[in-house]
């Protein structure tokens, strides 16, 4: 779930996004692939200017849109559209700084929240 928030002058406006689609480390059958949005371009605002907006790339992340992107540390991912990090809910982990995506626990394994390794149960 993407949640995005924009407040664009009265008129006409095209949007075009670019996605990237992640390597996709999940079990084969889980939801996949998974994909990010790269790129947000407004065109044919009121004024006949245009705006790109680049997001921070998988696995970083930026509290303020014109800062530098940052990794999320080992255990936790970006969430809230790249805004922050969230630690990896049980069960999954990012066992390295700048992990795109949680990964799901092996078969016999499992792990709590913030994970950055999977033990045997």
């Amino acid at each position: 779930v993407v949640t995005a928030h924009a407040v664009l002058p009265a008129g006409a406006h095209s949007l075009r996004w670019v996605l990237t689609v992640l390597a996709d480390p999940s079990p084969p059958g889980a939801n996949s692939p998974k994909m990010v949005v790269s790129k947000i371009h407004v065109d044919d605002d009121a004024r006949g200017a245009a705006s790109t907006c680049t997001l921070c790339p998988p696995g970083t992340h930026s509290a303020v849109p014109t800062a530098r992107c940052t990794p999320c540390p080992p255990g936790q991912v970006p969430k809230d559209a790249g805004t922050a990090c969230g630690k990896c809910p049980a069960g999954t982990f990012a066992p390295v700084a700048g992990s795109p995506v949680c990964r799901a626990c092996g078969e016999g394994t499992t792990s709590e929240e913030g994970a950055v390794q999977c033990s045997c149960t």
